[in-house]
C-alpha cells in the first residue's frame, strides 16, 4: 500500500492506481484513505447530499435525497471513466457502499448500495445488497427519530420539546457496526 500512496502522491492526476489503493485500503479497514482514493474517480453530479448531510449531520432534507432514486443515468455513468468489467463495478459499488457505511455517511451508502443492486444479476447477490439497502435505509430512519430527540442546545433552561432517552438500532449483522456508531 505505501507504493500506491507514493503513485498517488507522485501523480495525482494519474488514476490508474487510485482503484487498488481503494481496495487495499478497505480490506485492512482505512476508510477514510479507502474513500479518498476513489472519491475522485466517482461522478458526483448525481447528488449533493454529502454537502447537506455534512451541514446538517442527520437533517430529514439529507435523507429525503438520499431517498430519491438516482435513475439509470447514474448507474450507468457509476467509474463510467474507468475500464473495467460489469463484475468489478458490482464489486467496487458494493465495496464503496461498505465503506461509506462503516464512516457513517448512510445517504452515500445508500445510494451505493443502489447502484450495486441495480448492476448485480437477478439472484442471491442482488438480494444481499437489497438487503443491506434496506438495513442502511432503516439506520437512516432510526437516526431521523433520534435528532428529534435530542435536546436543543441553547442558553434557555427549558426545552420546546420533551427530551427523551436516545434509540438503540438493533445490531445490523452484516454491517458489523456498534452502537457508538464505529465499525469494530
Amino acid at each position: 500500500m505505501p507504493l500506491l500512496l507514493g503513485a498517488v502522491e507522485i501523480e495525482p492526476q494519474d488514476n490508474s492506481p487510485r482503484i487498488p489503493l481503494f481496495r487495499a485500503a478497505a480490506a485492512i479497514h482505512k476508510n477514510e484513505l479507502a474513500y479518498s482514493a476513489i472519491e475522485s474517480l466517482l461522478d458526483q453530479s448525481g447528488s449533493n447530499d454529502q454537502s447537506s448531510y455534512a451541514a446538517q449531520n442527520v437533517g430529514a432534507a439529507a435523507y429525503a435525497e438520499a431517498e430519491v432514486d438516482s435513475g439509470a443515468s447514474y448507474r450507468e455513468s457509476f467509474l463510467a471513466r474507468v475500464e473495467l468489467k460489469a463484475e468489478e463495478k458490482i464489486t467496487l459499488a458494493a465495496q464503496l457502499a461498505e465503506v461509506l457505511d462503516k464512516l457513517n455517511r448512510l445517504p452515500e451508502a445508500a445510494r451505493y448500495w443502489r447502484i450495486a443492486a441495480a448492476l448485480a444479476p437477478s439472484g442471491p447477490l442482488r438480494e444481499g445488497f437489497q438487503k443491506r439497502l434496506n438495513a442502511t435505509r432503516e439506520a437512516m430512519k432510526l437516526e431521523i427519530q433520534d435528532s428529534r430527540r435530542r435536546p436543543v442546545v441553547s442558553t434557555d433552561l427549558e426545552q420546546k420539546g420533551l427530551v427523551r432517552p436516545r434509540l438503540k438500532a438493533k445490531e445490523r449483522a452484516a454491517g458489523g457496526i456498534s452502537e457508538g456508531g464505529g465499525a469494530r
